[in-house]
């Protein structure tokens, strides 16, 4: 029972804080600028800003109605997500893993058109339970970062995980070992979870794991210098923006999902920022 009502605490300072994140922080980004190599492939500036959507999603459940409204906003209902999902190919977007976003924007040509990206924070359960069966019915990709030090029955198992990678559909990253306030954390403390997070899912799944996600969507230089060391390539930020820098795959935006929102209209609007 102490265990479990340290966890409620948690679970709510955890989504309190980046709901309060998501509401203040946001920069305006400047448009992309193509240039033209004759009749040959287009290509961006460096430097240059990319509009390239990577959408977050917490909880695909009913919320508990002992939650508040703040926490709520992370949950949406499966009926809903699934609405999401099917806009989303309605309006011809075309879902990709995080890396393979990663890729284009690394390679300095133009994206294809509507590319976009759908990632799980956390690793609940229930985006084995209720998320992934839909989008395995849309045979679409999603990127999912577990707390793989998260030992309860709220949160995706070893041997979910496996099966999920297994699936083709599901590209896993590293969300740390405990999902700290990690740039609060001692040099040493910030090591051991960005190193446990990765080893952990390496050894799960024989792979290489090059995607960080950072908790709560905290990091500073030192902490991004740490990871590039450690053999990350892609770091996640969790801000108010669509627009990617395409020479620092190690601070990637990303949106939250929030329950009744407009997913094509807030694309549409967030284009034109």
């Amino acid at each position: 029972m102490k265990y479990k009502i340290l966890f409620i605490i948690f679970a709510f300072l955890f989504l309190t804080s980046a709901i309060i994140w998501q509401m203040f922080y946001y920069i305006p980004q400047k448009n992309i600028a193509i240039k033209s190599e004759g009749q040959q492939k287009q290509t961006i500036e460096l430097g240059d800003r990319v509009f390239a959507p990577i959408l977050v999603f917490h909880h695909i459940k009913t919320p508990s109605r002992f939650l508040g409204k703040l926490a709520n906003n992370f949950f949406i209902d499966t009926e809903s997500f699934e609405k999401i999902i099917q806009v989303l190919l309605k309006n011809s977007y075309q879902p990709v893993f995080v890396s393979e976003m990663a890729t284009y924007l690394k390679s300095g040509e133009k994206l294809p058109d509507n590319l976009i990206a759908i990632t799980f924070d956390d690793g609940s359960e229930d985006f084995y339970t209720n998320a992934y069966p839909i989008l395995a019915k849309y045979n679409v990709k999603s990127s999912v970062y577990p707390i793989v030090g998260a030992h309860t029955d709220n949160f995706l198992t070893a041997e979910q995980i496996v099966e999920l990678d297994k699936g083709g559909l599901v590209e896993f990253g590293s969300h740390t070992w405990s999902h700290q306030y990690i740039t609060r954390l001692k040099k040493e403390d910030q090591y051991r979870e960005l190193k446990s997070g990765k080893d952990y899912l390496e050894k799960l799944l024989n792979k290489k794991i090059e995607t960080l996600c950072y908790p709560f969507g905290l990091y500073d230089k030192e902490l991004e210098q740490m990871a590039l060391d450690m053999g990350y390539k892609i770091g996640l930020k969790y801000n108010y923006s669509f627009w990617q820098d395409q020479n620092n795959l190690m601070e990637m935006s990303r949106l939250g999902i929030m329950p009744n929102v407009d997913v094509i209209k807030l694309l549409d609007k967030m284009r034109k920022e």
